[in-house]
């Protein structure tokens, strides 16, 4: 669109401009981002593994945002670097104070100047630097700072009682119309008691782009896994009863956990993506900026908080789908993960990254000698692709029943024996490398 030749509500008519919410205009300029190997968060540095991909993964979902951290993180910094990703101009009215979109004006005046002026109302081309405003959120915000309040000289000047809303002086929000906002935000604890009305409010809640309901295909078993994560929340020694775990825990987190697997199909350029075991982790900024924390959960750390309620989840719905390993240790039945572990107990490693594609996702599965026969004993019927989904939940469940160990790496998860596990951590107990990686069982 030629912006230079289109100064009047009838030429952009013509012009066959669309207008679109800001965050659709974020995600859609986020998507030619990515595909193009583009950098909008230019000058973020040591954030492309763990921020930005969360950040990333907000904006496909269309998600308001909340940046958590301490001082000289560059919260602020990544706040206003988000304007890379608006229009680089938008239309909107000439003289209107809340940057009015021509073809759908919001304030009194901009109503007012179509009226009288039609096709030949003025427009005006924004920039994306101007679209951005940010308020620090001390005691003193008032009300009238934020939205606006009556303006007595206005109505005495303009001769008009205080309902009229052309008496109004805007605050920060309305004059941020069609902009970035930046503001802190509390949270609003509620939530459900029982896993199928949970679902039934995540799935009626949700907010997903057409695009992702047509590329991402969410197997039952990880709708199942998100909310199990919520209600292992709620009994969380580490987490405070009182402030409880909101619905939108796992409302976000189902976003969350579309656009990991919707992120991974962009990146790797397929035309359909099918949502994995290990996107769970994808869902964690939604669990870390959705709870709180008592003294024992401060101590070991949200995103350490956010790794046991995903493995408690996995463990507790293991036994759904495949036969306890305690229970038949107990019983000394047939041990069906024999054939797994002994290929892992010969210092066999798999390596399960994250953004992979289908291909190597698959291709790495079946690489686990026992792992492909043991799914297909229990789910003969299902399809390839839902089969190999519970060859990677067989792989998460036995390290939660510690038959096998799971270490956290940069970009995805690696399974191991457990014995040798234990021996390397003794050997190298004082090496800090092995603590960043983390170790779950």
């Amino acid at each position: 669109m030629n912006k230079d030749s289109i100064s009047t509500l009838g030429e952009l008519k013509k012009s066959g401009y669309k207008p679109v919410s800001i965050k659709d205009e974020l995600r859609i300029n986020l998507i030619k981002s990515l595909k193009n190997g583009e950098r909008p968060f230019e000058g973020i540095l040591g954030y492309d593994e763990t921020v930005i991909p969360d950040i990333q993964t907000a904006i496909l979902s269309r998600h308001n945002i909340i940046l958590l951290g301490l001082r000289g993180q560059a919260k602020t910094k990544i706040a206003r670097l988000m304007i890379n990703l608006l229009d680089e101009y938008i239309p909107v009215i000439e003289g209107s104070e809340l940057n009015d979109d021509p073809l759908h004006p919001l304030s009194r005046t901009a109503k007012d100047l179509i009226k009288e002026n039609g096709d030949n109302t003025k427009i005006k081309w924004l920039h994306r630097s101007e679209r951005y405003a940010e308020k620090l959120a001390t005691p003193d915000v008032s009300v009238a700072d934020l939205i606006g309040d009556v303006d007595p000289i206005k109505a005495a000047s303009l001769k008009l009682p205080y309902s009229d809303e052309r008496v109004i002086h805007f605050g920060l929000i309305p004059r941020s119309h069609r902009s970035i906002f930046e503001i802190n935000e509390l949270p609003d604890p509620h939530y459900p008691k029982s896993i199928e009305i949970s679902k039934e409010i995540t799935h009626q809640e949700a907010n997903l782009a057409e695009e992702q309901n047509n590329s991402v295909n969410v197997d039952e078993l990880l709708k199942d896994l998100i909310e199990q994560v919520a209600f292992e929340a709620r009994q969380s020694e580490y987490i405070d009863a009182k402030s409880g775990v909101s619905a939108r825990l796992t409302i976000s987190a189902y976003e969350n956990l579309i656009s990991t697997a919707e992120r991974r199909m962009i990146s790797n350029n397929e035309d359909k993506s099918y949502s994995r075991i290990s996107d769970l982790y994808g869902i964690i900024p939604s669990i870390t900026g959705k709870i709180e924390l008592v003294y024992e959960g401060e101590q070991e750390g949200p995103s350490k908080v956010a790794h046991i309620l995903i493995g408690k989840s996995i463990k507790n719905l293991f036994t759904e789908y495949f036969p306890s390993p305690e229970k038949i240790k107990k019983e000394g039945s047939p041990n069906p993960y024999q054939k797994i572990t002994n290929w892992f107990s010969k210092g066999n490693i798999v390596d399960l990254f994250t953004n992979i594609s289908n291909e190597e996702y698959e291709s790495t599965l079946k690489s686990v000698p026992g792992l492909q026969d043991l799914v297909k004993k229990y789910f003969p019927k299902e399809d390839s692709k839902r089969q190999l989904l519970f060859m990677e939940f067989a792989l998460h469940g036995l390290a939660e029943y510690s038959l096998l160990s799971k270490f956290k790496l940069e970009e995805g998860t690696q399974f191991k024996d457990m014995l040798s596990s234990m021996f390397s951590m003794s050997s190298d107990e004082d090496d800090e490398s092995d603590i960043d990686l983390g170790f779950y069982q």
